[in-house]
């Protein structure tokens, strides 16, 4: 190992940890750096190696907190997505990929600016009105995942909205991206066979992610719910950011 997997490492260990606390974002923090250090031409393997492991940090996440899942909610967001991904497969190549993804930058970017400005919530009831619309912003969602695999920062902003308390939040989300991604993962490993080399390489990698996973589930738990609201739109701003400033670039 040199120093830039060294170095790939120390970020993925990063990237996962606040992912982990925030229950979303580890992948789409880890790929851009990652493709700095090793070159866009390992696009392919670098997306399947943060897929992979990203599961496997979901499905620690799932595990510890799923007893808190809004599960009414959580269904309804699967069967938006269960509607929404394959629509999104089907028209990836008939929509305009730049301009709705730059819509998407903006909205994510909006959603953070507006949690930070918003006054804490007093209340860890659900937000019973804003419930209500989770299939179609789940299907929306799931059309602009489908087809560009970047539809689930607007769905973290609106369960944020939905549900203040923070081991709700971070118990939906997380079996959530279990059960979606799993498809995604099957999916890609049949399309992309990985080698021996990349076996060794995602054990190793998921060992680490793991374990980081589980600093960050326990230092989730630690922050008062004010905290993790602020952070999730801290969060949901630098994505918003990142993808803004992908598409320009």
């Amino acid at each position: 190992m040199d120093a830039l997997d060294a170095l790939a490492l120390l970020l993925i260990a990063i990237t996962h940890f606040i992912g982990g606390i925030a229950t979303f974002g580890s992948s789409l923090l880890a790929v851009p750096a990652l493709l700095m250090i090793y070159g866009p031409d390992t696009l392919p393997r670098v997306v399947l190696l943060m897929v992979v492991v990203g599961l496997s940090q979901c499905v620690w996440l799932a595990w510890r907190n799923h007893h808190a899942t809004d599960r009414r909610l959580g269904l309804a967001m699967l069967l938006g997505s269960a509607l929404g991904v394959p629509v999104g497969f089907t028209l990836v190549n008939r929509l305009p990929g730049t301009a709705i993804l730059l819509l998407l930058g903006a909205l994510t970017l909006a959603a953070g600016i507006t949690g930070l400005l918003s006054p804490p919530r007093q209340t860890h009831a659900p937000n019973r009105r804003l419930r209500r619309a989770a299939l179609p912003v789940s299907a929306l969602a799931g059309v602009v995942h489908g087809a560009f695999a970047s539809g689930g920062t607007v769905l973290v902003a609106y369960v944020q909205r939905v549900l203040p308390d923070r081991d709700a939040f971070r118990a939906t989300l997380s079996v959530y991206w279990l059960l979606l991604n799993a498809g995604f993962v099957a999916a890609l490993l049949i399309k992309t066979p990985p080698g021996p080399r990349d076996l060794l390489t995602g054990a190793g990698v998921t060992a680490l992610v793991l374990v980081t996973t589980a600093l960050a589930d326990r230092a989730a738990k630690r922050l008062n719910p004010q905290a993790f609201q602020r952070g999730v739109s801290i969060l949901l701003l630098v994505t918003g950011m990142l993808i803004l400033l992908t598409q320009a670039f």
